[in-house]
């Protein structure tokens, strides 16, 4: 499958939804969705960034924007990591174990771990510092160690808003320019 660019049509994607329950991205029309594509859910940074979104969940609710977040764990490894950050979620996650999903928006694994960090190294520093300082350490490995993020902003009507594919684990929006997006 080609990547999706702005303007065009989101594939209906199939979603298993955490705990346990599967939809069709289609089963969200008339609704404005932010789908944040991460790697798993021992990942540090994306640690980071699945705390930040819920602690700021409601900026979205309150822009009309339904927030997923699709990893490539699955449910038991959520449910340890929740439990033991004792967090309860205010948004969708997305249990992509399989990785059909980043199949089928061909979003990528980067070549090796130089790839994964980036040429910007002092953007990636800097988020390793923020991680570090925020206490998130790695959790368990699961998936592709070197998978890519990627971000979608799909309209209402299914129809791609914005559409970014990063090109390293730091080249991605954060919560302030999602909801500037909005």
């Amino acid at each position: 499958m080609a990547r999706v660019k702005a303007g065009e049509q989101m594939p209906d994607l199939t979603l298993c939804m955490y705990p346990g329950t599967e939809k069709k991205l289609s089963d969200f029309r008339g609704e404005k969705v932010f789908l944040r594509v991460l790697r798993y859910i021992g990942c540090p940074t994306c640690r980071m960034d699945i705390h930040e979104m819920n602690v700021r969940s409601q900026e979205f609710a309150d822009k009309n924007t339904r927030l997923m977040v699709v990893i490539q764990s699955d449910a038991e490894h959520v449910k340890a990591d929740l439990e033991r950050t004792d967090e309860a979620l205010h948004y969708d996650l997305v249990l992509d174990p399989e990785m059909k999903i980043y199949r089928e928006l061909d979003i990528t694994a980067a070549k090796d771990k130089d790839g994964l960090h980036g040429d910007d190294q002092e953007k990636y520093l800097a988020l390793r510092e923020k991680v570090k300082a925020g206490g998130y350490v790695h959790g368990d490995f699961e998936g592709e160690e070197l998978q890519l993020p990627a971000l979608f902003l799909i309209g209402e009507d299914g129809t791609v808003l914005y559409s970014h594919y990063a090109v390293s684990i730091a080249d991605m929006p954060g919560v302030d320019e999602m909801l500037q997006l909005l």
